[in-house]
């Protein structure tokens, strides 16, 4: 799906941009992406090219090898886009620009991160913590999505849904409440673009106060939260969904990650039913313990899942479930084991995954130590 480039270029040609961002958040479209930005630089060549997303933060050398990439912007980078564009319009240094990737005078590559002490430090990337890399930490302070630069007529009537295709209204709406994750998983890249332990949380009332402009504003009866780990403050999602309750009974609510399934117990799930919370994709991994203490901190309980999708199920919440197979070591019988877990949980729509080692990851970098690619 998309525009074809032809068009992609067309368009860019009708609005003369100053830089043209091109965001990669899934490694699997990097390809894709850089055939569009080298026939978009060929075509302008003197107009900036600017990336970031989560491929971008993990394989930042990578990218940059490519000649038609100017510019490479690390995690999250509401602030540091403003203070690029100032250093564009040369009102300040590309060197002061946080987590910048840029080509010198020379046409050698430099970043500005080199000196600042990394929480984790991986073969082509790092893990910052809050404050080195630079994401912001006031998420009440920053302003919503520019929606109305959209025709959301359009976008509601694309067959493309967010969250896997499964919006159930006609007119939905996607929000963050939160950033960033407290775990860390060897596979997944949340701490690499949101920052190494960085969670981060809006107070209920900015989260209120999204909702019912998005419901005032554009008439949507469904909304999506499309952060990293939703459910992980147990208390603040209680609270929030006690909220939503009374104030937007009519609204569809749910989260399109993963759900943290530790954070589950009877009380959480019986107010995920009254503030129609209707779905529920349970981030379960792996079914074999020893793969659950080796693949990172979350260690989901598997013991108590049979009872978790028991009541879930008494109170109507859609069900999906997701497992990982295929991690370096793992063996048949554990494999077989996650499988025989999947089989017999009672969840019929689940999603049995082969591992894909993510640039940026501690798992990429073993998958590179052991030869593991192919």
């Amino acid at each position: 799906y998309g525009l074809p480039t032809d068009e992609v270029i067309s368009r860019i040609r009708a609005e003369q941009p100053d830089v043209i961002g091109f965001s990669v958040m899934f490694s699997m479209v990097a390809a894709e992406v850089y055939e569009i930005a080298a026939a978009v630089k060929n075509a302008f060549p003197d107009i900036p090219i600017l990336f970031g997303g989560q491929h971008a933060t993990g394989a930042p050398k990578d990218v940059m090898d490519h000649d038609f990439v100017d510019y490479v912007l690390l995690g999250e980078a509401d602030d540091s886009i403003v203070d690029f564009m100032d250093a564009l319009n040369g009102r300040r240094p590309f060197e002061s620009v946080q987590g910048l990737y840029f080509r010198n005078e020379a046409g050698g590559v430099e970043n500005t991160m080199v000196g600042v002490k990394p929480a984790v430090e991986g073969l082509e990337w790092n893990y910052y913590d809050r404050k080195s890399s630079g994401v912001p930490t006031d998420l009440d302070g920053l302003p919503y999505p520019a929606w109305h630069l959209l025709n959301m007529e359009a976008y509601w009537q694309s067959v493309v849904r967010t969250g896997g295709g499964d919006a159930i209204g006609q007119r939905y709406a996607v929000m963050l409440s939160t950033r960033g994750c407290p775990h860390v998983c060897n596979f997944c890249t949340s701490p690499l673009q949101s920052g190494y332990r960085a969670y981060r949380k809006r107070t209920l009332e900015s989260v209120i106060e999204e909702v019912r402009w998005l419901i005032d504003t554009y008439g949507v009866n469904e909304i999506q939260f499309v952060e990293d780990n939703f459910f992980v403050s147990k208390k603040r999602v209680k609270d929030l969904l006690k909220i939503l309750a009374i104030e937007f009974p009519d609204t569809v609510f749910w989260n399109t990650g993963g759900v943290e399934v530790n954070a589950l117990d009877e009380e959480m799930i019986d107010l995920m039913a009254a503030s129609n919370f209707h779905r529920a994709i349970l981030a379960i991994e792996s079914g074999d313990p020893d793969m659950q203490e080796a693949a990172g901190d979350k260690k989901v309980k598997l013991d108590r899942l049979p009872k978790i999708v028991n009541y879930l199920q008494e109170k109507n919440i859609d069900l999906k479930a997701l497992y990982m197979i295929g991690f370096p070591g793992e063996t048949r019988a554990q494999v077989e084991r996650t499988v025989e877990f999947a089989l017999n949980l009672g969840v019929l729509d689940f999603n049995l995954s082969i591992v894909q080692p993510l640039p940026g990851t501690p798992l990429y970098d073993e998958c590179l130590s052991k030869d593991l690619f192919i």
